[in-house]
Parts: C-alpha cells; structure tokens; sequence
C-alpha cells in the first residue's frame, strides 16, 4: 500500500511535488513547508542527485502552487494555504472549523490509496465525493442558498444503481435499484426522456451506471422538455486519463431513454486531483472539467452537513498516517 508521504520522484509531474509540500505542510509543527524542505526529501530520495538537477522541478512545484492559490478563488477562505515566494503555510496551526477541511478532504482523496483507504470514520470517500460533487454542479448552475426562487429552480441528483434514490442528502439512507428503474427515475425526474428503453430487444442489460455518476438540471416555470442539463462523472485518486471520454450523454441518452432530450446534457468530469498539465486537451474528452480548485472555487454554499462529513473523513484519513491538523 502507498504511503501518504511516500517522496515523489523526480520525473513526478508539478502537481504531484506540490501536493507533496502541502502534505509536508500539515506534518510540520509550524505548519509550512519551504522550497528547501521539498528539495531536501527529493534529494534523501534521489540517491546522489546534485541540487541543480532537482531545483527546476521544485521552482515549478511552487510555481503550481501560487497558482492554485489563485485559482481556488484568490482570498477564498476555503483554501486552508497560502504562500509567500517559497514558502507554503496553512493559514491557521490548527483548524478550527470543519470548512477548513474541505480541501484537505479532496487532497487526501487524491493521494490516499481509494481502493483499500476509501472509509474513514465509517464514510465512503468516494460517495462523499459524489455528493459534493453535486453540490457543485448546482452552484455552476447556479443554485444559491441566498435566493430561494433560483433555489426551487435548479435541481439535481446522484445517479447510479447503490446510490440513494434521487435524494442529494448525504444522511439519506441508500436505495439499491436495478439499471432500468434508475434510468426511468431520472426520465420521470428530468421530464425528459419518458422512460428507459434498449434500442435493441434482445438486447441484454449489463450496465451499472454507465459511468454517470450526477445530474443537475435547471427548470423552467412550464416544466416543458428543453433545459439545461448536465451529465457528470466522479473520480478520486490520481489514476482518471482514461475515464476522461468514457461518459458520453449523447450515447447514454441514445442508448437507453425512449426518447432524446431536446437538448442532449452538458458533460461534466470532477476530480479530486488537480490538473496541471495539458488542459484544453484533456477537456476536450471530459468537457466541463472540475479539478480539485475549480471546485473549491464554488464550494461556498456546501451544505454545512455535508462539509461536516468530508471534514471527519479527513481528520481520520490524516490520523491513519499520524498526521493531524
């Protein structure tokens, strides 16, 4: 099993280093971590490796970091970190609330093994995700807690075959449906679609979710067919390139409703890692592309319950590696 603070090498990418320094952060006693803090357990790792070799993708690691800093929203007080030149520090010694803990959950559910390490405190890792990931979709889709009418208007719910049934509360109890009561649920839901339907009868039905994971919707007053619909798929870890394409809604509406929506849904990715490199690229297969800030960027009106849960996750997912915050 990978170990949280495992030293990155050398050929890591910008991100991976950066989330290094903010994993090195959180186990200083005084909360930071310098450039020479990085470049020294690069060095302990690298086995002889001369300073100039490991410079460059330091200064690039924090080069990734101010950016993220910037990207997060700039003075958004969900960003627990912050940096001055080369030095990355938490904004407080110790967290106090559970909202600091947001993006630590999302980098835990990043670089913590979610195959064997998923469950902390009981929560599923990657179920909270989802759920969060909802909220954010109606946040972009512009749900507001502050404005009840645009509130009623946007709706959305988490998909799949063992999540709970078209609720978005993380308390809910989970509902087990098959495939094609879930697809006729989200048809009945969305007012589009009518029912689920193979296009082929003989067809045999052997997908679970067919990697949709959240829909989010906005309504009109009329409740007639026609809005703005968007299709989404969830990732934790770092291992999500291939995922990328996978969810197409063109194909999903095709393939399994009676009818196609008038308007095919936006496609969504949101992950909990951070995307550095090659950006348009890869939004070319993913669409709508939610990294780890693009979310904290919109995760000001969170549910508190739900930011509760993500932060007890995470407090136990960083004392099952003796780290605490």
């Amino acid at each position: 099993m990978k170990r949280l603070l495992d030293t990155p090498s050398l050929e890591a990418s910008p991100g991976r280093i950066a989330d290094f320094a903010e994993l090195l952060a959180i186990k200083a006693a005084d909360k930071n971590a310098s450039a020479q803090d990085v470049l020294s357990a690069l060095k302990r790792a690298g086995e002889g490796q001369e300073d100039e070799e490991l410079e460059a993708p330091v200064e690039e690691a924090f080069e990734e970091l101010a950016t993220r800093r910037q990207h997060t929203g700039g003075a958004n007080a969900l960003d627990p970190y912050e940096i001055e030149g080369d030095l990355l520090k938490l904004k407080k010694l110790k967290a106090t609330t559970d909202h600091d803990l947001l993006y630590v959950f999302l980098l835990l559910a990043t670089r913590l093994n979610m195959l064997k390490e998923k469950v902390q405190a009981g929560l599923d890792g990657t179920q909270l995700f989802e759920f969060l990931c909802l909220e954010i979709a109606k946040r972009y889709w512009g749900a507001s807690s502050k404005d009840a009418l645009i509130a009623r208007r946007v709706h959305g719910a988490v998909f799949g075959t063992s999540r709970a049934a078209w609720r978005s509360d993380p308390a809910a109890e989970f509902k087990r449906e098959g495939f094609q009561d879930a697809v006729s649920s989200l048809c009945r839901e969305l007012r589009e679609g009518d029912r689920f339907r193979t296009k082929d009868g003989r067809d045999e039905v052997t997908a679970n979710d067919d990697k949709l994971d959240v829909v989010v919707w906005k309504n009109f007053s009329d409740q007639r067919p026609a809005k703005l619909i968007g299709f989404g798929q969830c990732k934790t870890g770092d291992h999500w390139e291939l995922e990328l394409p996978r969810l197409n809604p063109t194909t999903f509406c095709h393939r399994w409703l009676h009818d196609v929506p008038c308007v095919i849904p936006v496609k969504l990715f949101f992950l909990t890692d951070r995307v550095v490199e090659r950006w348009k690229t890869r939004c070319y297969e993913a669409g709508i592309l939610f990294d780890r800030c693009r979310i904290i960027d919109y995760a000001d009106e969170v549910p508190a319950e739900l930011v509760a849960q993500c932060a007890t996750w995470a407090r136990a997912g960083l004392a099952s590696h003796d780290l605490h915050w």
